[in-house]
């Protein structure tokens, strides 16, 4: 009787440890990698992307590192703070910080700044721009140009563009370029649009990733979160670079049929070829380098409780000789963490209160270069005019055995200069002029007035330039 009783409670004990072990690990109190009660690394990677794609609002952090190591070593890296709003899905908002450094042979440079987009407009601003040497900003002529727009927000958009173009050019732009900058936008927004949604698809078919293994589960700050090895699916990726190539190709060739006269335009043969070829070419490359780097790997943390992406690490190091068969040698390593969070939260993103259109600070930039580069130009354009001028002359004199002769500046010198050209325009005056040489039929002068403040004379002398105009029918 004793015994049957002892058997009785032990029993008891057992069920009761294993409803008990059981109610934990169903309600994943304590959840092992061998929880039966777990759902499948698979099953998570499903709902973490079908619930990342339904998320409006998000804030995430990058960090990135690129060390190449061979004769000289090379570091590149940066970090991203970013804001994203997509509420109105017509009117999406984004956010951000950004910093940049380049490391060469101990020699640095860093710039970093600030960012908002609200639908088609863009704005920048940047706080830190790297030391050039004076040389070379002017060689670029940026001598001044990095100082004008630092801590400056500055607008760029597509009638701000117009805009300057048109006061750049002084009139109107030639036809049709406005339609065409437009058409241009809305394919380049169409064909990121159509990337975006084949990235999404891979993503939702869980055919971009795969994953390599189950790590023990952590935690971010009070948070409990899945943690997996992926590695990246070579063939699906490719297949994915392929069709964006596709797409490009489809665009691009179609923007630039529209703008190309009709003569000119290739048949549906010779694109479809084009394209062909890009697309093996591609593919044939994307082969090598996928065996030459090997695997890509990737540390995912996923949230227990709403199955969101918290974080994304990538470590990976190349191999120069494998990568260059043996050209090259050293190693390249890449570090890149994603921290996101925020998620469905109100963000406040909106204009800058004072900003610059891009046309401005090209003014500012580059009105002064480029007006100076105008300027050179029709002064040689002008000294060109003169010489030809010389020329017919000349010509005319072997002929004639004397010039030709004019009492006012000639619109022609009969068949050997036909029409003499005027005087391009914006300089000190508004025509070339001439010395009345119809007394003296062995001698002519004539000069342009050039913008630097000289005269460009040519007479029966000869070719000079003066800083003060001719006065008499000898020119000097």
């Amino acid at each position: 009787m004793k015994k049957t009783l002892l058997i009785k409670v032990i029993a008891g004990i057992v069920i009761a440890v294993v409803v008990g072990l059981t109610s934990v690990l169903y309600a994943r109190i304590f959840d092992p990698l061998w929880n039966p009660f777990r759902p499948s690394p698979e099953t998570v990677l499903t709902q973490m992307t079908k619930k990342m794609s339904e998320i409006k609002t998000s804030h995430s952090e990058t960090d990135f590192e690129i060390v190449v190591k061979n004769e000289a070593k090379i570091e590149i890296g940066g970090k991203f703070l970013t804001d994203l709003d997509d509420t109105d899905s017509a009117n999406p908002k984004s956010k951000g910080n950004f910093d940049f450094y380049l490391t060469f042979d101990g020699t640095s440079f860093s710039f970093g700044g600030e960012s908002v987009a609200i639908d088609k407009a863009s704005f920048f601003k940047l706080t830190t721009t790297p030391v050039l040497p004076e040389y070379l900003l002017k060689e670029i002529g940026l001598e001044t140009g990095l100082n004008l727009i630092k801590n400056q927000w500055i607008k760029i958009d597509l009638e701000s563009m117009i805009d300057w173009l048109k006061e750049f050019m002084k009139g109107e732009l030639p036809l049709g370029t406005e339609e065409i900058f437009e058409k241009s936008i809305e394919k380049q927004i169409e064909m990121e649009e159509k990337i975006k949604r084949i990235i999404e698809e891979k993503l939702a078919m869980e055919q971009l990733f795969l994953i390599k293994k189950e790590l023990p589960d952590e935690k971010i700050g009070e948070m409990k979160v899945y943690h997996y090895l992926l590695v990246l699916n070579q063939t699906e990726a490719k297949k994915m670079m392929l069709e964006i190539t596709g797409i490009y190709f489809d665009i691009m060739f179609e923007t630039m049929i529209e703008n190309l006269p009709e003569p000119f335009r290739p048949s549906p043969e010779e694109i479809e070829n084009a394209k062909k070829e890009a697309v093996r070419s591609l593919e044939e490359g994307l082969d090598g380098f996928f065996t030459k780097i090997g695997e890509i790997g990737a540390e995912t943390w996923i949230g227990k409780k709403d199955l969101l992406l918290y974080k994304v690490k990538i470590e990976k190091e190349i191999d120069l000789a494998d990568l260059f068969e043996g050209e090259e040698t050293g190693e390249i390593f890449i570090k890149a963490n994603i921290i996101l969070s925020k998620f469905g939260e109100v963000i406040e993103i909106k204009e800058p209160e004072e900003f610059k259109n891009i046309g401005e600070i090209f003014e500012e930039i580059l009105g002064p270069a480029i007006r100076k580069a105008q300027s050179k130009s029709r002064d040689e354009e002008r000294k060109s005019d003169m010489r030809q001028i010389q020329v017919a002359m000349e010509f005319y004199y072997t002929d004639y055995s004397e010039y030709f002769q004019s009492k006012v500046m000639p619109t022609k010198i009969e068949a050997y200069y036909t029409p003499i050209p005027q005087d391009p325009g914006s300089g000190p005056c508004l025509s070339y002029q001439w010395i009345s040489n119809i007394k003296n039929s062995q001698k002519f002068c004539v000069w342009a007035c050039l913008e630097n403040g000289n005269f460009y004379i040519v007479s029966h002398k000869g070719i000079k330039e003066f800083d003060e105009p001719p006065q008499m029918l000898d020119c000097w």
